[in-house]
């Protein structure tokens, strides 16, 4: 694989409901008209997102010797959060 120009790599993750074709359109045909009248009424653009945090860790593969499966510890206790962010553009 390594002689093909391959590299083990984690994929990306992406709703299966996106629809790529109309993301890029807004991007490319909506948006700019947006900014350009924010920055006319010197306004600004609002962006918001959410993610949350876990410690809960999401290993992938470990190779080891066979019959010796890897162990990776971590601690019992769960802990989560949520966090919501907002940046502003000014136009």
């Amino acid at each position: 694989m390594r002689g093909w120009g391959f590299t083990a790599q984690r994929p990306v993750r992406r709703a299966s409901e996106r629809r790529e074709a109309d993301v890029q359109a807004w991007i490319n045909d909506d948006y700019p008209g947006i900014a350009a009248r924010a920055k006319a009424e010197k306004a600004e653009i609002q962006w918001a997102d959410e993610t949350g945090l876990s410690n809960q860790a999401n290993y992938g593969k470990s190779f080891a010797p066979k019959g010796e499966t890897p162990v990776i510890s971590r601690p019992a206790t769960r802990f989560s959060q949520s966090m919501i962010s907002r940046q502003a553009f000014i136009g």
